[in-house]
């Protein structure tokens, strides 16, 4: 698995939220499953970022 540095791009299209990049990730999520996600992701994001302060 890649790690990458560029965000993804999200818009809203219709009823759906869509993700695509950075490389071939792509997706598309319904709100519920949207606002769930990011949460989910704030929370891992800084997990990781505690990971990575902790190897200084």
């Amino acid at each position: 698995m890649e790690d990458h540095s560029i965000p993804c791009a999200v818009v809203a299209y219709e009823g759906s939220v869509v993700i695509r990049g950075p490389g071939a990730m792509s997706g598309a999520f319904t709100p519920d499953a949207a606002e769930t996600s990011a949460h989910l992701i704030l929370e891992a994001a800084a997990k990781a970022r505690a990971w990575l302060a902790s190897r200084l």
